[in-house]
């Protein structure tokens, strides 16, 4: 069994990635240009509903492309139609942009004559994703600023208003206690050695930003915050929620259950992926889906209890769905529990930092005042 291509808004190692993919600019420059695959997907679907037929709404779409790159991916699925080549075919040789998923939909709604609704169900499903990426990138974003922030304003104290007392208070004689003593002696060789602390710090304050504004900076993020038990477990929540809400995307697209969850496998990441793909061997071999997921070691007893009421009842699209709703809701319980408690004690942290370097600076003046009086 072949291993599907990558969803459009994952990649290969299960990152938080966006919706929008990464496309070859046709312009001299070679710089890569992007699209969003939710916008192209909204907008044909408007216009196929509408009641154009496919080339015109190609032919429409290109007129208004959001941006170059979007112009020339319709430009090439626009030649593609005109040779003769379908329309899932046609985004079957751009899998690099689009995926497996929308092919394998546009493939089967080609067959029941619901493209414009199978194409606006996909884009609902990636712009709910897109949102629950923002959400949960956003949940870890603002402390990282609120540290960037903090380490700026310690480390103007440490460098530029703490040496300023330095001296007179170290060779001033009188008695200073050990950790004012070390505090000052620290923001002396920093201020000494002020052209590197600057870049030092500079560099601490833009790690966010590389962070989180560069693939591998999230995906560095992600592997180190899954090692927390409370967030790993988050985060394989978040990933389960996108495979059964996608699985439910494909299996109301007419695909069988053995097609769908392979397909919706590739947006799991690590221990998870390969127990569904245990999933789908088992259900190759004749097994039921609540047995399958049982068997790999998905033992949520409410996900199980659902997914057999589905296969019971035809229901198992919609039971998927509902199962990619209860994890969504308890992952954002979890972001919003996570965000009270700990944004408070972060400023808390860092007010306790800033208040200990001003009375460690402040002490000793006093004192000197004291000895001088």
């Amino acid at each position: 069994m072949s291993r599907p291509a990558p969803h459009p808004s994952i990649d290969d190692h299960g990152e938080l990635g966006p919706v929008a993919v990464a496309l070859a600019s046709p312009s001299s420059s070679g710089r890569s240009a992007r699209i969003d695959t939710a916008l192209f997907a909204e907008s044909l679907a408007a216009l196929l509903e509408a009641g154009l037929p496919v080339l015109d709404a190609l032919r429409t779409l290109g007129q208004r492309a959001a941006s170059p790159a979007m112009a020339a991916m319709v430009g090439e699925l626009d030649r593609a139609l005109r040779e003769g080549l379908s329309l899932s075919a046609a985004l079957a040789q751009r899998r690099d942009v689009f995926g497996d998923v929308i092919v394998a939909l546009v493939q089967s709604a080609e067959r029941t004559s619901n493209l414009g609704e199978s194409l606006t169900r996909y884009s609902a499903d990636l712009r709910a994703q897109q949102a629950m990426r923002r959400r949960v990138l956003g949940s870890a974003l603002y402390p990282a600023v609120v540290v960037s922030v903090g380490l700026l304003v310690i480390g103007f104290l440490l460098v530029y208003v703490v040496p300023r007392f330095a001296e007179m208070v170290l060779h001033s004689g009188v008695h200073i206690s050990p950790a004012s003593r070390w505090l000052l002696e620290l923001s002396s060789a920093l201020h000494r050695g002020r052209a590197v602390t600057v870049v030092v710090l500079v560099a601490l304050a833009a790690l966010p930003a590389l962070t989180f504004g560069t693939a591998a900076g999230r995906r560095l993020l992600g592997r180190s915050l899954a090692r927390l038990p409370a967030w790993g477990r988050t985060v394989r929540e978040y990933h389960l929620a996108r495979f059964f809400t996608s699985a439910s995307l494909l299996l109301r697209g007419g695909l069988t259950a053995v097609r769908s969850i392979e397909l919706a496998t590739d947006v799991l990441d690590g221990p998870d992926r390969d127990r569904m793909r245990g999933v789908v061997a088992r259900l190759t071999s004749g097994q039921d889906v609540a047995g399958a997921l049982a068997a790999e070691g998905i033992d949520d007893h409410l996900v199980l209890r659902l997914v057999e009421v589905g296969q019971r009842s035809g229901t198992l699209a919609q039971q998927f769905q509902r199962i990619g709703a209860l994890l969504e809701m308890e992952v954002s319980r979890r972001i919003d529990w996570a965000t009270r408690l700990f944004e408070p004690l972060l400023m808390l942290v860092i007010g306790l930092v800033i208040g200990a370097i001003v009375v460690l600076m402040y002490v000793p003046i006093l004192e000197l005042a004291t000895a001088i009086e």
